[in-house]
């Protein structure tokens, strides 16, 4: 039910690494670093080796094939156990294989298990991007506005999506003393994702981040672009520029689009990232959080990281 894949170059030679069941308490409830029951499904594991990891290791963990984790299989998760505070934090989960495991990258030793986090808003009950949002905030991906509401339909600020990209591609908030951006504080709800995403998918404006502006459809572009090259470490193509001129003339604003976001829109375009609508693109657009959680579904899809 648990398996460990460790490639070559993982660990210094003479290293000790062992992968053993966990006893647990059954009457202990579960929750997470925010509070928020967990649903536990297999036995929990332990990863311990006697040196830090130099590469990633592969954990898979399996779970039954039977419902409620058969039917919520993308909403599974690996979740480590913090032994100080007595919660589980959402650790990864690729759940796209037809195997009846959830795998994830560790970096660390510790304590796993799957788990199943329940989100669901009152306002998405019959919404078009209900999966694709239930989805993204079971993983610790998306937020509601609310602890009932998800707002669908609010329009979506550069800081919103900064924190769903960061969140998705599984990068940590990171806390410098001294702040990127004259305008992001460490005070700011989004300090810590803001400062993790400006290493390659966020830059700002004369020193400006400007969060709480809404963030344009060319700019969600570029910042996805971005964001698959910083995951991949492979700069992004749109197969060439007859292929880049062919995807954008179709559409009849696309002299609209700025020079400096053509390439990034093009490849968005042409990798299904993003569609149209009809023979318009509106590239100076705002979009809304619904639009923004089908968006950062479908790089999980590309990345393979469903």
């Amino acid at each position: 039910m648990a398996r460990l894949e460790i490639s070559a170059g993982t660990f210094p030679e003479n290293t000790t690494v062992s992968l053993v069941q966990v006893e647990e308490s059954k009457t202990q409830t579960v929750i997470d670093n925010k509070g928020i029951k967990l649903r536990k499904e297999s036995s929990s594991w332990q990863v311990e080796a006697s040196s830090t990891f130099k590469l990633p290791a592969l954990l898979a963990i399996g779970y039954a094939k039977e419902t409620p984790w058969t039917t919520n299989r993308e909403k599974l998760g690996i979740y480590q156990y913090d032994t100080a505070l007595g919660t589980w934090s959402y650790y990864g989960g690729v759940t796209n294989l037809e195997d009846d495991f959830v795998r994830s990258a560790i970096t660390e030793s510790g304590i796993y298990s799957v788990m199943l986090r329940e989100r669901s808003f009152t306002d998405m009950t019959s919404h078009w991007a209900r999966q694709e949002v239930e989805v993204l905030a079971s993983r610790g991906i998306a937020d509601g506005m609310t602890s009932t509401d998800y707002a669908p339909k609010a329009t979506l600020t550069r800081a919103q999506f900064t924190k769903l990209l960061a969140a998705a591609l599984q990068i940590k908030p990171i806390l410098p003393a001294a702040p990127t951006f004259r305008d992001v504080s460490a005070q700011n709800w989004s300090y810590g994702w803001v400062e993790a995403a400006a290493a390659g998918i966020v830059k700002g404006d004369g020193g400006l981040f400007r969060g709480n502006d809404p963030l344009t459809r060319e700019q969600m572009m570029v910042m996805l672009i971005r964001a698959i090259e910083v995951r991949t470490g492979v700069e992004a193509d749109a197969s060439g520029m007859n292929k880049i001129q062919a995807e954008l003339a179709r559409f009849k604003d696309s002299n609209g689009i700025s020079s400096w976001a053509k390439n990034s829109v093009a490849a968005a375009i042409y990798n299904k990232l993003v569609q149209g609508d009809g023979l318009y693109l509106y590239p100076k657009h705002s979009s809304t959080r619904a639009e923004a959680a089908i968006i950062v579904y479908k790089l999980l899809a590309e990345l393979e990281l469903l």
